[in-house]
């Protein structure tokens, strides 16, 4: 009986000890901010190729957008490129009349970017038009002049520009590879989320579930002279853990946004709508909502936009084929940054060849553009007023036109002599 007891004893205890070690291993893990932001940006840093392909969708004053085409954007461990569509046209945070937006809406303009970095190089042109048909496809130029005549911007610079930062979703959506966000209302691009959080105060992250079931943890972000200066702007941000770890949610709250003489607290946000899994247990966003407004009032009636990836590709070769940039033939194509010589600073232009190489550079600082431009339209002149067929139909329009003028005279000669009879 005894040993019985003795035996069950040991049971009860063994049982007890296996409760609280599976106690202990099931605990919920807490994280710091930092940590979370450094588990946020380690998925990026295990992506070497991408092939997205996305569209945009905009609201502002209640009003929407015309449709655009879609936009694609791709990377390997070498090239990037971005071919992406635009409706651009001058917004205010403050203005939310619904007739502001019609007219806003009315004098916006197309705009087609293509864009291609390799070799620390970025090459970049640009279409704008009122006509969404005329910025879709490149237009075949026949001449400068014709190339002049549709305002192109052709542009090669030496690294990465600060508007391409802006444009381009992988480093401008902070859920993707950069954080964007900053405490003033402007974009600040930053090295990494968690080079920023390292720097900020931070709460300790709360957490619980979204809508679909996802553990997710919620903090908050704050300038370390915050307290200091009175500053009251705050970053709220969400983290996924279900989901890899995305920053599912960032919203910025500034209080610098004005309405009838009073300033009102502002809110810009980002947010992840839906998830692609590319493969088992890792994952990329299927929308992204960008949107500000003023506190309490419904973003759609000031400004969002809504970017939904259609189709994409995670560490999985990229044919070469869609990085084939070109620019279009009789192009000038500005290079950056501009030079000095002898004094003078000046950008060196390019008249772009039909091999996608220059046709001729102009490196001096003496007007060398301006001065080809000028003798290839004196040559266009001549061969346009030598031509004999265009003379002939030059001698054919002043014969015509002055039997037109004899057949006037004629007309009220006779009627004036009629009226005397």
């Amino acid at each position: 009986m005894i040993k019985i007891q003795t035996i069950a004893g040991w049971s009860v205890l063994g049982l007890v000890c296996l409760i609280f070690i599976d106690g202990l291993f099931a605990q919920n893990v807490d994280y710091t901010a930092y940590e979370l932001a450094k588990l946020r940006d380690a998925f990026w840093n295990t992506v070497t190729e991408l092939d997205m392909e996305y569209s945009e969708e905009f609201i502002y004053g209640g009003k929407k957008s015309p449709k655009l085409p879609m936009n694609r954007w791709s990377m390997d461990s070498k090239r990037e490129r971005l071919i992406y569509h635009e409706f651009s046209m001058v917004t205010a945070k403050t203005s939310t009349d619904k007739t502001v937006a019609d007219d806003l809406m009315q004098d916006g303009e197309f705009i087609k970017h293509d864009i291609f970095f390799e070799s620390g190089f970025l090459n970049s042109f640009e279409l704008k038009s009122k006509n969404l048909e005329e910025v879709v496809k490149v237009p075949k130029f026949s001449s400068v002049f014709e190339a002049m005549k549709s305002h192109p911007e052709a542009n090669i610079f030496d690294s990465k520009t600060e508007s391409y930062r802006m444009l381009c979703p992988v480093d401008f959506w902070l859920m993707f590879r950069r954080f964007g966000m900053s405490f003033e209302s402007v974009w600040t691009p930053q090295k990494s989320f968690a080079s920023f959080v390292g720097k900020c105060d931070t709460t300790a992250p709360i957490k619980s579930k979204n809508d679909s079931g996802d553990s997710i943890w919620t903090f908050t972000v704050r300038s370390k002279s915050a307290k200091e200066n009175s500053d009251k702007r705050f970053i709220e941000a969400v983290i996924n853990e279900s989901k890899g770890f995305f920053l599912e949610r960032v919203a910025s709250h500034s209080f610098d946004g004005e309405r009838n003489g009073t300033k009102q607290e502002v809110i810009t946000e980002f947010i992840i709508k839906g998830y692609h899994e590319f493969q088992k247990d890792r994952f990329f966003p299927k929308e992204v909502v960008y949107q500000y407004y003023f506190a309490g009032e419904k973003p759609e009636n000031f400004y969002q936009k809504t970017y939904r990836i259609e189709n994409v590709l995670v560490n999985k070769s990229v044919p070469d084929t869609v990085f084939d940039f070109r620019f279009p033939e009789h192009v000038i194509v500005i290079h950056h940054p501009s030079i000095e010589k002898n004094g003078e600073r000046f950008f060196v232009t390019s008249i772009w060849g039909a091999d996608n190489k220059p046709q001729i550079t102009f490196d001096k600082a003496d007007n060398e553009l301006d001065k080809y431009l000028i003798e290839k339209y004196k040559d266009r002149t001549r061969n346009h007023t030598h031509n004999p067929t265009i003379q002939v139909i030059s001698i054919v329009r002043v014969i015509l036109c002055t039997l037109g003028i004899i057949l006037i005279f004629l007309a009220i000669f006779f009627r004036s002599k009629n009226k005397r009879i």
